[in-house]
């Protein structure tokens, strides 16, 4: 019995260890937060860019409002998570899974107010390209806005501008797009903004199938869905942070998100030297 014993307790010993080390590492490959609403405290946490501030009605109001609410142009704001989140890992070319769930209002005085709002993922060091207020929704530069070689940005955007032949990639639609490393939508479904209502919205990322699913509903029960296919390690780093974007041009609305959590988990699979310590013992 004992003789058993002193062949066993370093085999525990060695499998704890190595347990509580894949602990650690697994805790920096998943990411989660969740934001029922917005406080001045959760600033600590959030990176605002921008034209973004904190509401009275406890949202993110991304782009530019006076005293009175009233909406502005040629304004652009974001807000990112200040974690950054694994998205694939180039020595096991491992993907990560990902879920976000959102809601936000867009209002505005006029009937074709514009541009829209993203959530996007994109390199940790992602700043407000020059010029992108209008259009390019906050997310690209004007002048590389459908280069894909020049952008490093998965989005999913909701665009309420859909005056196609004064830009050249937004259907003559108001939209959802999924916009991969440009702001000419991979894929796109029809979607009505609905002033001062409340979307709620549903992203999810599987790393096995490589889809990309979008639900987006109003408390009405009006759906909207899209999907597109989509491997992160072809088009984004290693590392990213995720957030939204909104921007308005000439013709302007309001852009509050009123909620927000996310959850990302790297895909793990047990290695085999664990397996043979088990079968040692």
């Amino acid at each position: 019995m004992a003789a058993i014993s002193k062949k066993i307790l370093p085999l525990l010993y060695i499998a704890t260890i190595f347990l509580l080390l894949l602990n650690k590492a697994h805790s920096l490959d998943s990411l989660s937060f969740s934001y029922n609403n917005f406080e001045q405290d959760d600033e600590r946490n959030l990176i605002l860019q921008g034209d973004a501030k904190f509401s009275a009605s406890k949202g993110i109001q991304l782009t530019k409002v006076d005293d009175n609410g009233t909406p502005a142009k040629s304004t652009v704001g974001r807000v990112l998570h200040s974690t950054q989140v694994r998205l694939w890992e180039k020595s096991t070319n491992r993907l990560s899974n990902f879920q976000a769930q959102f809601s936000f209002v867009i209002k505005s005085p006029i009937d074709n107010g514009a541009d829209g709002i993203a959530f996007f993922i994109a390199a940790p060091d992602s700043e407000i390209p020059k010029n992108s207020a209008g259009g390019t929704l906050g997310l690209f530069d004007p002048q590389t806005a459908q280069n894909p070689s020049a952008n490093q940005v998965l989005a999913v955007e909701f665009d309420t501008f859909y005056a196609q032949d004064s830009n050249g990639w937004d259907p003559n639609y108001q939209h959802i797009g999924i916009d991969v490393n440009s702001i000419k939508s991979a894929a796109t479904t029809k979607w009505e903004r609905r002033d001062g209502q409340t979307l709620n919205v549903l992203v999810t990322y599987d790393a096995n199938s490589k889809n990309l699913q979008v639900t987006a509903s109003y408390p009405d029960g009006q759906s909207y869905q899209l999907k597109y296919m989509v491997d992160l390690r072809d088009h984004l780093p290693e590392w990213g942070r995720v957030g939204f974007s909104a921007a308005s041009g000439q013709q302007y609305q309001s852009h509050e998100l009123q909620s927000w959590s996310f959850t990302s988990t790297l895909l793990y699979t047990s290695p085999h030297y664990l397996k043979l310590g088990r079968s040692m013992i």
